[in-house]
């Protein structure tokens, strides 16, 4: 679709899946009774939250194209900052809080969200990252490009079920753990990937990626319902999605940006050369990726040792 229609075209492939989505739950997802006047919603806190993280996600996404110092991008900042503390005034003295801060105090909860932080930034930032060296540096289409890409999606699926089945027989810590470790060391291969690479080397960096990335995903969540009480459960459900996704954003913009400075850097070495324009810019990014890579799996690394403080309870019926 995004060769023969334009890239816009590939958002409208969500829309089936939305219906059916909204079908189903309406048919099939129980619903809870529950007292509202003992629960309530805090939408001062909701608005607080939105405008903090359209702020930064607004910032973040312009830095790299308009200037980290430029007007736009402090006003953003300065919005988020002042939204981040009208939230957190709002979240001490609400009854009924929509991010309680108590969560933070537990230090699993904490570093299981952090792991899905770093999860997300590696992930996001690998999955830019990849289809681009395909087209960029080899040339090759975007349908070429995502069948070549195509190991890395069948590894998830296949090995986050695997795990799934036997992860409450095992100490979800070490697949956490092993998971990360193994995520950094695929996207790590990336980083060994000249223009003359063969293609099983790529193949062997997505399909240990993939692995890592289903040996991670599937303990996380299922640590995330152990380490914290029933009430909390959305809470901590809502706040690990949006913190792994707001890494994925991150990730993607640092990773972009990293990536157009050591282009340019490279860019300015082999113009020296008798290279011709296109030759040159497939030249410097051959050499820039790698490096983008190492970056990536450093952040994955992080994830890694995040890890290891999370604290594995009994697994809930």
């Amino acid at each position: 679709m995004t060769e023969h229609f334009g890239w816009h075209s590939i958002f409208y492939v969500n829309l089936p899946f939305a219906i059916g989505i909204l079908l189903l739950g309406t048919t099939h997802i129980p619903s809870v009774n529950t007292n509202p006047s003992a629960t309530g919603f805090d939408f001062p806190g909701s608005v607080y939250l939105t405008a903090a993280l359209t702020a930064l996600l607004s910032g973040i996404t312009l830095g790299p194209s308009a200037g980290w110092r430029s007007s736009e991008v402090v006003l953003l900042a300065g919005v988020f900052l002042l939204f981040a503390g009208l939230l957190l005034r709002r979240e001490i003295k609400a009854n009924h809080p929509l991010l309680s801060l108590e969560l933070f105090m537990n230090l699993s909860l904490t570093a299981t969200i952090t792991v899905g932080f770093f999860q997300g930034v590696a992930l996001f930032g690998s999955m830019l990252l990849i289809p681009m060296y395909l087209q960029h540096v080899h040339d090759f289409s975007p349908t070429h490009a995502g069948v070549l890409v195509l190991p890395l999606s069948i590894s998830i699926m296949v090995m986050s079920p695997i795990v799934g089945r036997f992860s409450h027989k095992s100490d979800i810590k070490k697949l956490i753990f092993y998971g990360m470790l193994i995520l950094t060391a695929g996207i790590g291969l990336f980083s060994r990937l000249t223009v003359q690479s063969p293609y099983w080397i790529l193949a062997t960096a997505l399909i240990a990626t993939g692995v890592g990335l289903g040996a991670s995903s599937t303990p996380l969540n299922t640590n995330l319902i152990n380490v914290v009480p029933q009430k909390q459960m959305g809470m901590a459900s809502g706040l690990f999605n949006m913190i792994r996704y707001l890494g994925g954003v991150i990730g993607s913009t640092i990773f972009g940006a990293f990536m157009q400075q050591r282009t340019a850097f490279y860019l300015s070495q082999v113009m020296q050369n008798d290279y011709t324009a296109a030759t040159a810019d497939k030249i410097a990014l051959g050499k820039a990726f790698p490096e983008v890579f190492l970056l990536a799996a450093s952040t994955a690394a992080l994830g890694m040792a995040a890890a290891w403080f999370i604290d594995s309870p009994e697994q809930k019926k």
